[in-house]
């Protein structure tokens, strides 16, 4: 399992967030990487506090992890 960590900050766009990850996973299968076993990404997110960080659209994400 690889291990993905994403800075949240407020008012960021939802897609600076989707869009990484689309295209991390889409390489992931391209790769074969999961017909290997070993293609699972965690993605995490990281910020000031876990407090909801709200996106201009208004989508609310919870972080996981403080950065320090």
């Amino acid at each position: 399992m690889k291990r993905i960590i994403a800075a949240l900050y407020p008012r960021s766009l939802a897609t600076s967030l989707a869009l990484p990850m689309d295209v991390l996973e889409g390489a992931s299968q391209a790769a074969g990487a999961h017909r290997k076993g070993d293609g699972k990404l965690n993605f995490e997110f990281a910020a000031d506090s876990t407090e909801p960080i709200q996106t201009v659209g208004g989508l609310p994400i919870t972080p996981t992890l403080l950065l320090e």
